[in-house]
């Protein structure tokens, strides 16, 4: 009986890992968000003034737009994709020709989304990793927060919609975070420093990491220090550069000020920051923490409420920037405490409600069905009328009742996980859904993407 009900949950749990698969596969394949296209031809831009000796003049050169962005001039430091300024080696060397310039093709735009799904398959190996070892060799653990972290609507939407680079510098975290667990600091600073560079957001989880495993405060500073050396050089060499002073904001330092500020408390002293003072809460329990008698597994929740606070507290995240607790809650939930049911249909729920919420949100630029591939695109549009996503909630009477619904229910689903997770609750709640069920619906929340879509199409 015991194989039976074991051989059946394998089953549902390769189901899941199949879904997320076709999710993932058929969105690449359907959609040419305008951000894949830039990062490419920025990326292919760089090697041109590379070679041509002209890399000072990389933002006056990306104003010409020679390689097809469709963003004009490149939106804060190149460092910030770096990645895929590596990764395009090959598309400039296929695109030297004056007569084969742009860079916006299909095959251009897959194998950038080839990058991204890679870096997808490293979330979800790190993530294996990362369980296996804190939790001493459960394979089950390990398999199920690898499901997890690499599934869900808002990481689908993301990386193979959006084609944005959150997961890039999520995947450099993560191997951070397994190094240092590991015991590996060198290497656990280098891929800190390459993760805060492409994003200066992960300098709150980085310096949380920092804070509980090093006590010596001159070290600390250290630490910190080279983290941001390549943003601090970069701001030195194009000191001067007024195109790239102009914009350096949107990608930047720039995006964290903005997101520390979006929701103040009134004080006597002025107007505080929630956010700022959750976090610095979270730093000094970190700072006074005993790493050395606490188990290892413990900076692993420190870190899953680093990015509660950047998901659930701070205005200012991008739609397609809603997925950065994914990888990290993921690992927390398979860890210790025996409410595994709840956990994973809470975290179901809140992916399902992020995604709702994502299909209405920053107006009509993005949940729109004109990013389909072209060649998909001119068949459709002769045909039918293609709308917006943005477009159909916007006939929705009562969509503004549902989100002030959702809100709480989220933040409230969110807080009785954490609860859960870093209190450890002995006592086994009573949730009769298996956590399998779950999985396998939450797994099937890029379908309700893809579903979105086709309403928007077929209207």
């Amino acid at each position: 009986m015991k194989s039976i009900v074991e051989k059946r949950e394998s089953v549902i749990m390769w189901a899941a890992v199949g879904l997320i698969i076709i999710s993932y596969l058929l969105t690449a394949l359907l959609f040419r968000y305008i951000d894949t296209v830039s990062f490419t031809a920025w990326s292919v831009g760089f090697w041109d003034c590379l070679f041509e000796g002209k890399l000072n003049e990389f933002y006056s050169y990306t104003v010409l737009n020679l390689r097809g962005a469709e963003q004009g001039v490149v939106e804060g430091s190149w460092l910030t994709f770096f990645p895929w300024i590596l990764w395009n080696f090959p598309v400039y060397l296929t695109h030297t020709s004056p007569a084969n310039m742009q860079v916006d093709s299909m095959t251009c735009v897959l194998w950038a989304k080839l990058f991204l799904l890679l870096c997808v398959f490293g979330i979800a190996f790190y993530a294996y990793k990362i369980v296996l070892f804190v939790s001493k060799g459960d394979q089950k653990s390990a398999f199920i927060a690898a499901i997890l972290a690499s599934g869900g609507g808002e990481l689908l939407n993301c990386v193979a919609y959006v084609g944005q680079d959150e997961i890039v510098y999520l995947l450099c975290l993560m191997i951070a975070i397994y190094c240092v667990l590991k015991g590996k600091r060198r290497v656990f600073l280098f891929w800190g420093m390459v993760a805060v560079t492409i994003c200066p957001i992960m300098l709150l989880p980085f310096i949380a990491i920092v804070l509980y495993f090093e006590k010596n405060i001159l070290k600390d500073i250290f630490y910190v220090g080279v983290a941001g050396v390549p943003s601090v050089l970069f701001e030195v060499v194009y000191r001067n550069d007024e195109m790239y002073q102009a914009v350096k904001d949107t990608n930047t330092i720039g995006v964290l000020n903005q997101m520390m500020n979006g929701e103040l408390l009134s004080t006597t002293f002025g107007a505080v920051s929630i956010a700022g003072v959750a976090l610095v809460i979270l730093f000094f329990i970190c700072y006074i923490r005993n790493s050395e008698q606490e188990e290892t597994e413990n900076i692993l929740y420190y870190i899953a409420i680093v990015f509660f606070i950047i998901c659930f507290l701070m205005p200012q995240n991008m739609f397609y920037r809603f997925c950065l607790y994914v990888p990290f809650w993921s690992i927390m939930l398979v860890l210790k405490g025996s409410n595994r049911n709840m956990r994973i249909f809470l975290f179901t729920l809140i992916s399902y409600l992020r995604v709702f919420i994502v299909l209405g949100y920053n107006g009509y630029q993005n949940m729109n069905a004109k990013y389909l591939m072209p060649q998909i695109l001119l068949n459709l549009k002769s045909r039918i009328r293609i709308r917006s996503i943005i477009e159909m909630i916007d006939d929705l009477k009562y969509y503004d009742t549902f989100l002030m619904l959702i809100r709480p229910i989220l933040l409230g689903a969110a807080a009785i996980i954490l609860f859960d997770c870093c209190l450890g609750i002995r006592k086994k709640i009573d949730f009769k859904l298996p956590y399998q069920v779950s999985m396998l619906v939450y797994a099937g929340c890029g379908i309700l993407l893809l579903g979105a879509f086709g309403i928007g199409v077929f209207h």
